[in-house]
């Protein structure tokens, strides 16, 4: 009994279809790019347990959420408070560096920091903020922020971006 070949061209039209899907899908990730929060090669740094809450806070643990084996990027802010602002360029600087603002112009696993340029010396300036961004666990523009369900929860990544 043969095949026809109809159906010969439907199984390797499928297959192709499989293939090249999967090969374009995972090279979309950056190098280095956590495919599970957890991921055994390149985990992410969630021990936010152990830090003191205050600690967090003020992001002084600069690698949480930051996957332990790569780098990915790196978004680093200068806010000048060398003189005054007044209450609307406040509100225009929070409203554009902070928030769901950042978290939708933000890949990912990038680094975020801050540093306030005050009247201290130049050499004793300091970041006063700097952490890497977690993912959500929702759908975004940006690849891999999305829970991948293989590997992760929905709750403890979204609990995780919640903290």
């Amino acid at each position: 009994m043969l095949v026809p070949l109809k159906k010969i061209k439907f199984f390797l039209s499928l297959f192709l279809l499989i293939f090249f899907t999967s090969i374009v899908h995972a090279a979309k990730f950056p190098d280095g790019y956590p495919k599970c929060w957890k991921d055994d090669e390149n985990p992410v740094n969630d021990n936010i347990v152990e830090l003191d809450e205050a600690k967090v806070n003020l992001g002084q643990d600069s690698e949480i959420f930051c996957p332990i084996n790569s780098k990915l990027g790196h978004k680093f802010y200068l806010i000048d408070f060398t003189s005054p602002l007044a209450k609307a360029q406040v509100d225009w600087i929070s409203s554009r560096t902070f928030g769901i603002p950042l978290v939708k112009t933000t890949p990912p696993y990038w680094k975020i920091s801050y540093m306030k340029i005050d009247g201290t010396p130049v050499q004793s300036q300091k970041i006063a903020y700097s952490q890497c961004r977690m993912k959500t666990g929702n759908k975004s523009k940006f690849l891999g922020e999305k829970t991948n369900a293989g590997c992760e929860g929905h709750k403890k990544i979204e609990n995780t971006f919640n903290k």
